[in-house]
């Protein structure tokens, strides 16, 4: 074997032993299992196992973190409800490493029964800072709820995560105003799934009735209908509700400095506007540059939904946000 190809395999080997130890998988399996032969692995701990799809380039890439919305496994970010390739294999191909987050309750991720609230957000936080900390992630995407728990990660340490695109964000808490209604009012919004929720995601009026433009067509809306999570956890009441204090930033310096890119969809309605507006003003006073994007303006992507990595247009989007990191980073490279 030559140098350099020793050199690749004992770099494969430390990475998935640094990221075992971080995650709390074994170092045995770690040292069998490199991470360009792995689809997914667990971490986590014995009672709150956590749940990481890869799609991965090869050692010393950019890795990127994917962090799903709200009643979603980071696996449909993997593969799109159509069986075309969803932004985990679109980054592989473009020469990154991709690691997609499954949350407590959500997916693969298991949320033992009859545990509180608190205990699963304080998980949930946890778990989120991991996978960032532990990939040193250097871009990470998320969605909704997702968002908060990102920058709640990145206060809490220094190298979780250099940029952010945060979609339809919902921010840590205190980052926007709480809800007016009662955390058992917000929860019921997800269940059933009826009008509403088809509504909010900008497909249309009712159920089986896309609006006209969209990126979807109705089998693979109704595809991804059955793979939404009613029963996750309501880790967006925590963050809008205050409910939980370990949800809220206590300290900004790590926060100072940090590119983010706040996207809205074009299924926002008023509220998320709204509330858009003021995780905005919230990063600008933590020391964040933050651009923001309207979907809608990005030629190729007007047509998408709230659930911009879903339909044909995703590839347009990502790509997008790839240009924009690639601009923010170019300014530090070698950082």
């Amino acid at each position: 074997m030559s140098p350099s190809s020793t050199r690749l395999r004992l770099g494969l080997i430390s990475a998935l032993v640094i990221f075992g130890l971080m995650a709390g998988i074994g170092i045995s399996e770690a040292q069998v299992q490199p991470l360009d032969q792995l689809r997914e692995i667990d971490g986590g701990d014995l009672q709150y196992r956590t749940h990481v799809y890869l799609a991965f380039h090869q050692v010393g890439v950019e890795q990127i973190v994917l962090l799903p919305p709200e009643g979603f496994s980071g696996a449909v970010f993997r593969t799109r409800v159509n069986g075309e390739p969803g932004w985990g294999e679109m980054l592989k191909e473009r020469n990154y490493n991709a690691f997609m987050f499954d949350h407590v309750g959500c997916g693969s991720t298991i949320a033992p029964p009859n545990r509180d609230i608190v205990t699963l957000t304080d998980k949930t936080a946890w778990g989120t800072m991991q996978i960032m900390v532990a990939t040193e992630a250097q871009l990470v995407i998320a969605q909704g709820f997702s968002a908060g728990f990102a920058l709640l990660g990145k206060s809490n340490h220094e190298k979780g995560g250099f940029a952010f695109v945060l979609i339809d964000p919902i921010g840590p808490q205190g980052a926007q105003d709480d809800l007016k209604v009662s955390p058992a009012e917000w929860f019921a919004r997800r269940d059933p799934l009826d009008d509403a929720l088809w509504k909010e995601w900008g497909w249309g009026k009712r159920a089986h009735h896309l609006r006209k433009g969209t990126d979807l067509e109705p089998q693979w809306a109704d595809s991804l209908l059955n793979l939404y999570e009613a029963d996750q956890p309501d880790y967006g009441t925590v963050l809008l509700t205050g409910i939980d204090a370990a949800a809220r930033v206590r300290d900004t310096r790590f926060l100072q400095g940090v590119p983010v890119l706040v996207v809205r969809t074009n299924a926002a309605d008023q509220d998320q506007i709204r509330r858009e507006d003021q995780v905005v003003a919230w990063l600008e006073s933590a020391g964040c540059h933050v651009d923001r994007l309207k979907l809608r303006d990005v030629p190729g992507a007007e047509h998408t939904t709230a659930l911009p990595w879903a339909g044909a247009e995703a590839e347009v989007v990502l790509d997008r946000f790839l240009s924009w990191y690639q601009g923010v980073r170019s300014p530090v490279e070698g950082r």
